[in-house]
């Protein structure tokens, strides 16, 4: 699938170069849902930042954790290491995308706030023209529709 970068980025109001560098850095997902995972977590920003309660902090384009995820310096490995962790909460969430995300967000597919995320994350995947049913109550609601 061909992705516009420069319509995307505008339905975003996100800077080109930002959507289009995560794009060129995508590991084993479809951009189109890794696109939308960082939209929820920094707005395309790589200089996000945050200190959690615990004291770890979260960092970078996806906002990975310093207590659960090596902290990586360098913004291509950031993307890398990643995408290729979302991958892997997916497969072990067998496909499930809000159980994968919720793992991804929280370390649990099934926790509270992790599945608030996941709904962020699947909603703006749908907006920008993922292929998912969204519909609440739905057997297939979160899941790729084919």
């Amino acid at each position: 699938m061909m992705i516009d970068i420069i319509l995307l980025s505008m339905i975003l109001h996100r800077p080109p170069d930002m959507v289009q560098y995560v794009a060129n850095h995508v590991i084993n997902c479809d951009v189109l849902f890794v696109i939308a995972v960082v939209e929820n977590e920094s707005s395309f920003n790589p200089n996000a930042y945050n200190i959690n309660k615990n004291g770890s902090h979260d960092s970078m384009l996806f906002q990975t954790n310093s207590y659960y995820h090596p902290i990586l310096n360098n913004l291509d490995e950031h993307c890398r290491y990643a995408s290729e962790f979302l991958s892997k909460c997916l497969r072990l969430e067998k496909g499930d995308l809000r159980r994968g995300l919720s793992r991804w967000n929280a370390g649990k597919p099934d926790n509270a706030d992790g599945l608030i995320f996941a709904d962020k994350v699947l909603l703006t995947y749908w907006l920008i023209g993922g292929n998912i049913e969204i519909r609440k109550g739905n057997e297939n609601y979160g899941k790729k529709v084919e």
